[in-house]
Order: C-alpha cells, then structure tokens, then sequence
C-alpha cells in the first residue's frame, strides 16, 4: 500500500502536507491501511451489459451527511453522477451496480441533484472536469464518492492520515464481477 497508487495525500491534523508519489518515508509500523471502493470500478461491467451512459463526471459535495464513527464526525458525503441514456438504461445499471457492493453498490440518489444540494451539475467540486448539462431524455444515477473520507480527515483532524489524491486509486488484478454480491455470498452472511 505504500507504494501501488500513483500518488497519495499525506494529512497532518488535517491539512495536507505534501502529495508523494509514495508513502515510505511516512509509514510507521503501527499504521493500518484500507482499500476504498471506487465508482470507476464498475463502468466496466455497464459497457458489457451494453448499457448506454455518459460517465467521468466529476464529484460533488452533497447536503447529505455521512454517518459519524468514532473520532470522526458527520460530513458531507461526496458523490459522482453518471447520466444514463434512458430510463431503462439507468433501471439496469441499478440492477447492475447493486449486486457490487465493492464499487459502491447501488446508486444513493436517482434524478434532480438539486435534491441532494447539488446547485451546478456542470461544475464538479472535485476532478474538475467540464461537463455537458443533461440532455432531457438522460437519468442521473448518484454514487458514494471515496472521497468523503478526505472530507472526514479535514474535519477530524487526526495527527496523520493518508489517502490516495483523487483518482490515483489502487488497480488490482481482479475483476469487479470476480466481487458480485450472489447467492451463495449471501447465504454465508446469515
């Protein structure tokens, strides 16, 4: 983990303090690391069912609050959106998408963003990238961001964390279907 994502944010009280391209000269034995799903994960299994959508839209801080765990408080979550060609198309991906809780799980939004305090949806806050405004036949789908927990680091500030920069993420060797939430997983579960 110290050194398979491209790049990396180093926070100290939360604020960052440098941005490496490994995180040697930072690790301590006492360190614990997390994998964060990604939402680009999954795009991958939507091109194969032939599900038609726009996608690589940005993220965006919502007026949706996280749920609070230990030291760290409740903050906003972040989302990224998708815009699907048609409703059947989005009725799909959520079909899709809902079998991996790997990248996120289903959508936690469908339709207006403004409904999730979205003003702009062609201004992303995070991977500042343009994007067209919605056509009027297309459907947003809203995914959990990993990029909440930056927002959780700025307002816990613990002494030190590290997380990957946004969209340098870890690529593994497995497939996201090799993940698929299934039968057999769920009968485990009980």
């Amino acid at each position: 983990m110290r050194t398979d994502c491209n790049r990396y944010r180093v926070y100290k009280d939360g604020e960052v303090i440098d941005e490496p391209r490994d995180i040697l000269k930072y690790w301590r034995d006492d360190l614990v690391s997390f994998l964060l799903p990604c939402s680009y994960g999954f795009e991958g299994m939507l091109r194969s069912y032939n599900i038609k959508f726009r996608g690589g839209t940005g993220a965006y801080i919502t007026s949706l609050q996280a749920i609070p765990a230990g030291r760290f408080r409740s903050v906003n979550l972040v989302v990224t959106c998708r815009f699907f060609q048609s409703r059947r198309d989005a009725i799909r991906a959520i079909q899709v998408t809902s079998r991996l809780p790997v990248t996120h799980g289903a959508p936690i939004h469908i339709g207006d963003p403004a409904y999730i305090g979205i003003k702009d949806i062609t201004k992303p806050d995070i991977y500042l990238v343009p994007v067209a405004p919605p056509q009027p036949h297309e459907v947003m789908l809203f995914w959990a961001c990993a990029m909440t927990p930056e927002n959780a680091i700025n307002a816990s500030k613990p002494p030190l964390a590290i997380m990957h920069w946004p969209g340098m993420v870890f690529v593994s060797d497995h497939f996201t279907e090799e993940f698929a939430y299934t039968e057999e997983i769920a009968s485990n579960l009980v």
